[in-house]
């Protein structure tokens, strides 16, 4: 009895650590999960947050931060965002891992929860050998299944300037819910879908409060299959500290509003097989009227099994650094969109996706909380983003580049989910000798004129 009591008082401590897995690949990552002495594991985005046997010692070249020795697992949390209290260990997605050896208190209890605040603290030990944010790196080999150059040319026709000045032209109306020149933005997405060929545009309203708020809608019926239908949105409205005198959100969102309507015109210039919905949502800060408005509709009219895939673009154009890096955040159980935009983002852009099954607090919700497949993009910094929910949320912060390059990854995801007539021989026979330009088929190899070494290239590819 002895024996063994002095083996439980002088038993060493569990050793805590954080492990960087940066750039690992799938098959080191589940050799370091499966470790005998590592007892436990947290998946934090670009660092595995262990439990360590005490004689556990590290053979290789393994880049490992131990924590302080007295801490216990008891003393970490995961919050949705960022809190005050506690110090933050690590970022992942939308994420926080803190520690905070002392009870912690749910400061998000009565603040707005509406938009990208969750309201969930949570002890870490809740996550013991689960995901909360992984890197696409590490969780999906890279691939070029979907490399084609149909796709290619549809990327290809993404225009950076054209969205950015459709930004700039968001931004320069206080799209509050609430304020006059919110319907002035209504009017004006309008007047751009209408202006594209084969779109049906509509306004459908719903209330917020004693406010009517309006949806501004797109469809662009598929030619093959049309009662598949894609969903793309995002939300136009935008808030501040001081919403009733100025809100420009030009991150939040007129980039991600302006980002539909680049797709929408190349679109609606090459027209799918499945039916596209582009969707710019008003209400969004104040609770996701909008998307909720949609998604309840589309239930009640019974149409819910048509609904294929929705892709939500929320804040997708701040870069705190060089990283161009995205957050892809859906359920559990629509992980599967999660493999399609990550091999699009790697055959397509140069992103570096990070990858969360914890959502919350955006238009992707109404659709998961109703069992339709959504996926929601937004940068990886956006949790740093300095001029967030503030007046000075303007069009010199937003980076054409982030911007540009998430775009390019959901056109890219589109074109594969809805189906795109594919380019033939004929195609570049009737262009030969003239110079490459967005209504020319896709110069493959890069020298400015649809030519023999595009042919070589096309034969070499396939469609």
């Amino acid at each position: 009895m002895l024996v063994l009591l002095s083996f439980f008082l002088f038993q060493e401590p569990e050793r805590l650590a954080l492990v960087d897995i940066r750039q690992l690949g799938p098959e080191l990552l589940q050799s370091l999960k499966a470790e005998q002495k590592i007892n436990w594991w947290i998946e934090c985005e670009d660092q595995l947050f262990v439990g360590l046997d005490p004689q556990m010692t590290w053979a290789g070249d393994w880049s490992v931060s131990n924590l302080p020795m007295e801490s216990r697992i008891e003393d970490f949390f995961i919050s949705e965002g960022s809190i005050q209290s506690g110090t933050t260990i690590t970022r992942m997605g939308r994420m926080t891992l803190v520690y905070a050896p002392f009870p912690l208190r749910n400061e998000k209890q009565n603040k707005d929860l509406s938009c990208h605040q969750g309201d969930t603290i949570r002890p870490a030990s809740d996550f013991r050998n689960k995901v909360v944010a992984g890197l696409g790196v590490n969780h999906y080999p890279a691939t070029f299944r979907f490399a084609c150059c149909s796709v290619q040319d549809m990327v290809d026709r993404v225009d950076d300037q054209r969205w950015y000045q459709d930004v700039a032209t968001l931004a320069g109306w206080n799209r509050w819910s609430f304020h006059a020149q919110n319907l002035e933005a209504r009017d004006w997405l309008v007047s751009q879908f209408q202006a594209m060929p084969g779109l049906a545009v509509s306004t459908p309203s719903f209330q917020i409060g004693g406010t009517t708020g309006y949806n501004v809608v797109a469809v662009l019926n598929g030619t093959i299959r049309p009662d598949d239908w894609y969903i793309v949105g995002a939300h136009y409205d935008s808030t501040s500290q001081s919403a009733s005198t100025a809100a420009p959100g030009a991150e939040d969102n007129a980039s991600g509003t302006a980002a539909v309507l680049e797709m929408a015109r190349i679109f609606s210039e090459n027209r799918p097989e499945a039916t596209v919905i582009f969707v710019c949502y008003s209400g969004e800060e104040q609770g996701l009227y909008g998307s909720l408005a949609q998604a309840s509709q589309i239930v009640a009219d019974g149409n819910k099994s048509k609904v294929k895939g929705v892709m939500i673009m929320d804040m997708i154009a701040y870069t705190g650094d060089a990283d161009l890096d995205c957050l892809l955040e859906t359920s559990v159980s629509n992980e599967f969109m999660i493999a399609d935009f990550t091999q699009a983002a790697q055959a397509y852009t140069s992103l570096r996706i990070v990858t969360s099954l914890n959502p919350f607090g955006s238009d992707h919700m109404p659709f998961i909380n109703r069992s339709m497949p959504a996926l929601l993009t937004i940068e990886n910094d956006y949790e740093t983003y300095p001029s967030y929910h503030r007046t000075t949320d303007t069009i010199d912060k937003i980076s054409i580049d982030m911007g540009r390059e998430t775009i390019k990854m959901n056109v890219a995801t589109l074109a594969m989910w809805a189906g795109i007539p594919s380019l033939t021989l004929v195609d570049l026979v009737a262009y030969w000798g003239e110079t490459a330009s967005q209504q020319t088929p896709p110069d493959l190899n890069g020298n400015g004129a649809i030519d023999i070494l595009d042919l070589l290239n096309f034969s070499c590819s396939g469609p």
